[in-house]
């Protein structure tokens, strides 16, 4: 069974996808997922497991599990900027 998340989508000053805010957990996307420069500042994702977009800065609820050590089976691997404050493994999600 999946847990659920809600909060705020967010880039953090070095561009880790975060919920909630700065210290919010590191999402971690499925595989498939895209994300996409729509100019001037925003951005869309495209979640790999569910194919539902939604922009940076919009409300989500989000289904997956957070996890607090750096899983090594992700690729590419996290940045050591992202590396704090947890992970959310993603699973399907609904744009508030």
């Amino acid at each position: 069974m999946m847990a659920a998340a809600h909060g705020k989508l967010i880039a953090d000053k070095n561009g880790c996808i975060r919920l909630g805010d700065e210290t919010g957990p590191l999402i971690i996307w499925p595989y498939g997922s895209k994300l996409v420069n729509l100019g001037y500042g925003k951005f869309k994702i495209t979640n790999g497991f569910s194919n539902q977009s939604v922009l940076i800065g919009e409300e989500i609820s989000i289904g997956g599990g957070l996890y607090e050590v750096k899983s090594t089976q992700v690729t590419p691997s996290i940045p050591h900027a992202c590396a704090n404050h947890g992970y959310w493994l993603a699973g399907p999600m609904e744009v508030k």
